[in-house]
C-alpha cells in the first residue's frame, strides 16, 4: 500500500470515527498529483522557520519514538510497500523554493531514498493521529471504526498505526520531528482530523501552528484552502 494510499485510509477513518463535520460536508481535499493541496503547500513554506524551537532537520529519530524498530527494522516493516533498504544519508538542503526531499515523498513522486519516503509517511501519520486525540477522547469504539477503515493494509501498517495511537498527545515533540519545508503539509493534514467543536482542539490547532512557525494569516489560508472553518476571527 502507498504513501498517499495509507494516509487516506487513515484519514477516511478519522472522520469517521470522530465524525469530522467539515470534511463529511465538502469531502476530502486532493491529496496527491499535481495540483493538490499537499502538492501546492510543499512547493515554497512560508513557516518562520528561524523562528521555530528548536528541531531536527531530518526525521530519523521518529522510529523510535513510535516503536519502527519492532515493524520490519529501519523502515518500518515497509510502509510504502517497497523493497527495505538501510537509512540513506540526510541530503543537503536545497533551495528553498523546492523544499526538502520529503515534500517531493509527500505528493507520491518516486525517490531514490525509499526511507526518506517511509519517515515522511510516519511523519503525517502521526500528525494525522495526534490530531484526533487532540480533544481527550479516542474511545475504543473510535479506535475499532479507524481500524476498519485501513482496507489492505498490512499486519504491520495497522500494528504502526496502532501503536501511534498509544503515544501521549505531544505539540512541542511533534513540532520537533518537523524538518523546515514541511511545516504547512503537518498542519493540513492535523486541521483535517480535527472538527473543531471543542476549545481543546481549537488550542491544539493554536499551538501546533505557533510551534510549526505558522502565523494567523497562513493558517487561516489553510484552512480556506481546504474547506475548514477558519481558526482565527
Amino acid at each position: 500500500m502507498g504513501l498517499v494510499s495509507t494516509l487516506s485510509k487513515v484519514a477516511l477513518g478519522i472522520v469517521i470515527a470522530k465524525g469530522v463535520s467539515h470534511v463529511q460536508r465538502n469531502g476530502m481535499p486532493k491529496l496527491s498529483g499535481p495540483g493538490s493541496l499537499l502538492d501546492s503547500l510543499g512547493q515554497n513554506s512560508k513557516a518562520d522557520h528561524a523562528g521555530r524551537a528548536p528541531h531536527s532537520n531530518s526525521l530519523g529519530g521518529l522510529l523510535s519514538k513510535v516503536g519502527g524498530a519492532g515493524l520490519g527494522g529501519t523502515a518500518l516493516g515497509g510502509l510504502l510497500g517497497g523493497p527495505q533498504s538501510p537509512p540513506a544519508p540526510t541530503p543537503p538542503p536545497g533551495p528553498a523554493s523546492k523544499g526538502p526531499v520529503f515534500n517531493q515523498a509527500i505528493v507520491g513522486h518516486v525517490l531514490p531514498e525509499p526511507q526518506s519516503e517511509t519517515l515522511a509517511a510516519a511523519l503525517l501519520l502521526k500528525a494525522m493521529v495526534q490530531a484526533a486525540m487532540a480533544d481527550g477522547v479516542l474511545d475504543d469504539k473510535e479506535r475499532d471504526k479507524l481500524m476498519q477503515h485501513m482496507g489492505d493494509a498490512t499486519d504491520e501498517e495497522i500494528e504502526f498505526v496502532s501503536r501511534l495511537m498509544d503515544q501521549p498527545v505531544d505539540v512541542a515533540g511533534l513540532a520537533a520531528d518537523v524538518p523546515d519545508g514541511m511545516e504547512e503539509q503537518v498542519y493540513l493534514v492535523s486541521a483535517l482530523a480535527i472538527d473543531l467543536d471543542s476549545r481543546a482542539e481549537a488550542q491544539y490547532l493554536h499551538d501546533l501552528a505557533a510551534a510549526l512557525g505558522l502565523n494567523e494569516s497562513m493558517v487561516n489560508d489553510i484552512h480556506r484552502q481546504a474547506n475548514i472553518p477558519p481558526l482565527y476571527a
